[in-house]
């Protein structure tokens, strides 16, 4: 005859049985999900050819020397040595004028500044015995890429002064040391950042000074106009 405990079965082979099936629900949990997410849908897009250019910074200055328009670029003589002789006094040969237009053709805004340094030439007169002027023209002195004539300048009714505040104000020994001159675009609302297709006529005019004499005759002086642009 069966017992009792052999009619009913022994707990733990109940247990075992239970802990076998919850097991076998899992794994059928598990191949359901894994199989749901198979069917997830998915989209892609892609931002394609992107490209980084190193920004430039550039411009160019279209010149005149003696009041002739030359329409030269970058890097010319303002004043050659054949055309700027002086005489205190004269009405001829009293000052020398040169104008130039600078026009900021780079890609990237920036600040543009102004300074002279010493030519390097055999300086025999020394920077003392000259004044220097330097005004910054009006927005419609000028056209991008044409010459520019002295005879054609127009001062700048705002802010007009680069260096010195009259043709006899300021030595060039005194500019040199005073530099470098930060300068607006004065067609862009004075602003001091210069954008791409900003452009500015300068008329910059030499006098020499009461302490030129006859004693210095055949004397010269040198100097460079240095044009620097920073990018911002």
């Amino acid at each position: 005859m069966a017992t009792a405990n052999q009619q009913s079965g022994h707990p733990g082979q109940k247990n075992r049985s239970k802990l076998t099936i919850a097991a076998v629900l899992l794994m059928l949990l598990s191949v359901v999900g894994a199989a749901v997410s198979w069917a997830a849908f998915t989209a892609t897009d892609t931002n394609s050819s992107n490209t980084w250019t190193v920004g430039t910074l550039q411009f160019q200055d279209t010149t005149t020397a003696g009041g002739t328009a030359s329409g030269a670029l970058s890097g010319t003589t303002l004043f050659p040595s054949s055309s700027t002789y002086l005489v205190p006094g004269s009405s001829t040969y009293g000052d020398a004028q040169a104008c130039i237009a600078v026009s900021y053709v780079g890609t990237v805004d920036s600040t543009l500044s102004f300074s002279l340094t010493d030519g390097g030439g055999a300086d025999t007169l020394g920077d003392s015995k000259l004044d220097i002027w330097i005004q910054a023209g009006s927005s419609t002195t000028h056209t991008p890429g044409t010459p520019i004539s002295c005879s054609s300048f127009t001062a700048d009714g705002t802010n007009p002064n680069v260096v010195g505040t009259s043709a006899t104000s300021t030595t060039l020994a005194s500019a040199v040391s005073g530099g470098p001159y930060s300068l607006t675009s004065v067609n862009d609302a004075e602003a001091s950042t210069w954008v791409p297709n900003d452009y500015v006529a300068y008329e910059i005019t030499v006098t020499p000074t009461g302490a030129v004499t006859q004693a210095n005759e055949g004397e010269l002086d040198t100097a460079q106009f240095v044009w620097t642009a920073t990018s911002i």
